[in-house]
């Protein structure tokens, strides 16, 4: 009995050893298993480390000098993260699906941010690169052969212009101040006796938008204003946007600004819109401190407001010029300021544009300036449409490009210039080409009239690039762009001369109607005799001083970069 249980113990024991052999077995092969996860686990996660970092470099690269910092083709964009993911060691084109380099912008939804890829609105670059590797470098193919490694990175950079269109005053000089002080006291409802110098510093004065409307209060906790679209919206008095600028003006010791508020001081209170006088993108990334911290001209502020103020009513001015009376001016579209990103918005127009004034100005000639007899007025009638630029893109300067270049494109207004009856230049005006008269008995005189009609077409797809290297000195800048108003060729080609008659007087006087070569014989005399007093005297000062000044260019349109801000570059998903 006692052998039977020491028998029987051994083979329990020996029972116990086996099955801890077996469990060792199985725990060794579980913590090799466990083992090779954790370390396929932490390849893997260095692998995705190491291609997000490719990701988020490329991305970031691509925005500094891609999507509105570029020139928004998405062929440029691929290239340049291409270039970029090959100095960080990924050389896997990155336009072969699953790999992808897009243009677009973010939208949000529920609270959660989201790319959309875009062929207009280029606001953001988004990288996606991926690799393929071993699943597992221990186990073989136990968790499967292969594994797609995927990184998505978004990045963006706001670059921004400020620009005008029509003519931003860089400076005045003494032969424009007299005409601004009859414009500007005109359409401001005030007197205002400037001289070219107070002018000249107020013109050349940078001032930005935050300044300006924080003197005016439209900034402060009280004013209320969330967003860009809602100070848009703010509605101001003329008069406290233009004694902003110029108390603003005057903290600068801007010369003129604390002259132009005194004489100002009677100027009416009319209620605006900042929109009207602002043209500021709402729809964009760029934020408001951003898009109002760019310096506008002092002085087309004014003109902008004076000009708002005024839309669509009749003004009576003063232009100063000699021989040149009873102007009138309507504005039929006031300039602005744009202030914004480069490209188009999601609709297909232009995320950063600005018209140039619309105006008809009307003024009588007085027949002695051009060596014509008689009393009668000519009557000089323009009538411009609106000419339009806007910022096509901006390659921003990075440490291997110096320069900003700005790229803007324009089309020129079409305009009308009549010569004709004070009051309606459709007619043409009678005048008296010479005359002699001995004791008011006998004489002789001939009379004809005089009309001139000449339409001046628009030009359309106009560019250029500005080049930026430092703003302090190459800001503000401004280029003409279209072939201009060929005066003198009007005149020579458009200038009509007909109803040609010779009268002679014995004491009554007899008319007798000139026709064929006579006439003709008359107008080939008397055309090139009124053309050179036409162009000097009348049309050059109105056409080259007093419309530049309104922001108006006949058959050209001047496009006026006032400031950029290229911002930095941010990963935004």
């Amino acid at each position: 009995m006692q052998g039977f249980i020491r028998r029987s113990s051994g083979r329990s024991r020996q029972r116990e050893r086996g099955a801890s052999l077996l469990l060792a077995a199985l725990f060794m092969v579980i913590a090799v298993l466990c083992l090779t996860l954790v370390i396929d686990t932490a390849r893997l996660y260095v692998e995705k480390r190491k291609l997000q970092r490719i990701a988020d470099l490329t991305a970031l690269d691509v925005a500094m000098r891609g999507g509105l910092c570029g020139s928004g083709l998405l062929t440029d964009a691929q290239a340049l993260a291409q270039t970029s993911a090959a100095r960080n060691g990924y050389t896997t084109s990155l336009t072969s699906s699953p790999n992808a380099v897009e243009l677009g912008y973010l939208t949000t939804a529920s609270g959660v941010r989201s790319f959309v890829s875009s062929t207009t609105q280029r606001e953001v670059v988004h990288v996606r690169v991926t690799r393929t590797v071993a699943s597992s470098l221990l186990a073989g193919g136990f968790f499967g052969s292969n594994v797609l490694l995927m990184a998505d990175a978004t990045a963006r950079r706001s670059p921004l212009a400020t620009i005008s269109a029509g003519t931003t005053l860089l400076s005045v000089n003494s032969t424009q101040s007299p005409v601004l002080n009859g414009l500007l006291g005109g359409l401001l409802g005030s007197s205002l006796s400037l001289t070219a110098v107070q002018y000249d510093g107020i013109a050349k004065a940078k001032v930005s938008l935050l300044a300006i409307l924080n003197q005016a209060g439209l900034l402060t906790a009280q004013a209320n204003v969330g967003s860009v679209s809602d100070l848009l919206n703010t509605t101001i008095t003329s008069k406290q946007l233009i004694n902003a600028t110029l108390d603003v003006l005057t903290s600068q010791g801007v010369a003129g600004a604390s002259v132009m508020k005194t004489q100002l001081l009677s100027m009416p209170a009319v209620n605006l819109r900042l929109g009207d006088v602002l043209a500021i993108d709402s729809t964009g990334v760029v934020t408001q401190a951003s898009q109002l911290s760019g310096n506008v001209s002092a002085l087309d502020m004014i003109v902008a407001t004076a000009q708002t103020i005024n839309q669509n009513s009749a003004v009576n001015v003063a232009l100063g010029l000699t021989g040149l009376t009873n102007a009138q001016l309507r504005v039929i579209d006031p300039k602005r300021t744009a202030v914004g990103p480069p490209g188009l918005d999601l609709s297909g127009n232009w995320r950063t544009e600005v018209k140039e004034s619309q105006v008809k100005l009307t003024l009588d000639i007085a027949p002695s300036l051009l060596g014509l007899l008689g009393t009668t007025p000519i009557s000089l009638s323009v009538d411009s449409a609106t000419g339009k630029a806007h910022v096509t893109s901006m390659n921003c300067r990075t440490a291997s490009d110096t320069a900003t270049n700005v790229k803007v494109g324009a089309d020129t207004s079409a305009a009308t210039v009549k010569l004709g009856q004070s009051g309606n230049t459709a007619n043409p005006v009678d005048f008296t080409i010479a005359n002699v008269n001995v004791l008011g008995l006998i004489g002789a005189k001939v009379k004809a009239q005089l009309q001139l009609t000449s339409n001046v077409a628009n030009s359309t797809n106009l560019s250029y690039t500005f080049p930026v290297s430092n703003e302090a000195t190459d800001l503000p800048a401004t280029v003409t762009l279209g072939g201009g108003y060929d005066v003198t060729s009007a005149l020579n080609t458009q200038l009509a001369i007909s109803s040609v008659q010779t009268c002679v007087t014995v004491i009554v006087e007899v008319c007798t109607p000139q026709v064929g070569g006579a006439a003709t014989t008359v107008a080939n005399t008397v055309l090139p005799l009124l053309v050179t007093p036409l162009v000097n005297l009348a049309l050059t000062p109105v056409l080259n001083t007093v419309l530049p000044l309104m922001g108006v260019r006949i058959g050209s349109i001047d496009v006026d970069l006032l400031d950029i801000d290229v911002g930095g570059t941010e990963m935004v998903l």
